[in-house]
């Protein structure tokens, strides 16, 4: 390997969202950017749903397929997105 080669490592992390642990990992700034602009509707509105699933797929590697069904409240729904894309752009 040349001294000017860089190798890309994946950002990973781990955030905890009222006591229960979430494990994730950067799928990079292109995707991030792609997914806002994908989960808009033709009037430039976030479709939440989409947007948020999105993120549990690509982003939270643990637990595993992640749901929105599975959240008892919004309040605990948007403060693991908060954390997410705290990480994202962090």
């Amino acid at each position: 390997m040349a001294g000017d080669e860089k190798v890309k490592t994946t950002k990973t992390g781990e955030v905890t969202v009222r006591g229960k642990k979430y494990r994730l990992q950067h799928p990079g700034a292109k995707w991030y950017l792609r997914h806002t602009d994908k989960s808009r509707d033709r009037n430039g509105v976030i479709q939440s749903l989409d947007y948020i699933q999105g993120l549990f797929d690509n982003v939270v590697i643990d637990p595993a397929g992640l749901k929105t069904e599975e959240f008892e409240s919004v309040g605990e729904l948007e403060a693991l997105v908060t954390e997410i894309e705290q990480f994202l752009r962090g």
